[in-house]
C-alpha cells in the first residue's frame, strides 16, 4: 500500500490484517515515510525494511542504531536488505535461490549476456526469457 495523503494514509493504517506499506524513500525524509514511520514504529510486530543506500544522518539510517532507537521509542524491528542494482549472473542465481521464483524477465544488460544467464536459469528448471526478444512477452 502507498498512500501519500492524510486521509488515504489513516484508511491504509487502520486496515486490519498484516499489510506491506511501501514509500519511494529509503532515507524517510519525505512526509508520508515519515508518517508511516511515526504511526508504526512502537509496535515489536513490525518491521521496517530499507532496500538501498541511505545516507548516514537519514532517518533510515538511524533506526539501527541502538541510543535513537531508544530516545525515539523505536519497537519496531528494522532490517536492511541492499540488492544491487546491476547484478552479474552469480547475484541473479542466489537472489533466485532465495525468492524461488518460477519466471523470470531478465533485461537491461546487453543480448548476448541475458541470453548467457536466461540459458543458466533454465538449467536450474527457473522459466527464464530474455526481455529483449519478443517471445519474453508471452509469459
Amino acid at each position: 500500500m502507498l498512500s501519500s495523503d492524510g486521509p488515504s494514509r489513516s484508511l491504509a493504517l487502520s486496515a486490519p490484517g498484516p499489510a506491506v506499506y511501501l514509500t519511494g524513500d529509503g532515507m524517510m525524509s519525505s512526509p508520508a515515510a515519515a508518517a508511516y514511520f511515526e504511526a508504526l514504529k512502537g509496535d515489536a510486530r513490525n518491521c521496517i525494511l530499507i532496500t538501498g543506500h541511505t545516507a548516514r544522518s537519514a532517518l533510515g539510517s538511524r533506526i539501527f542504531d541502538s541510543a535513537f532507537r531508544a530516545q525515539a521509542g523505536i519497537a519496531a524491528r528494522a532490517q536492511r536488505l541492499t540488492i544491487k542494482v546491476h547484478l552479474d549472473d552469480r547475484d541473479v542465481i542466489a537472489l533466485n535461490r532465495s525468492v524461488r521464483a518460477k519466471k523470470i524477465l531478465l533485461f537491461h544488460a546487453p543480448l548476448e549476456n541475458t541470453r548467457e544467464l536466461t540459458g543458466k536459469l533454465q538449467n536450474l528448471g527457473v522459466d527464464a526469457r530474455c526481455g529483449l526478444e519478443p517471445r519474453a512477452l508471452e509469459l
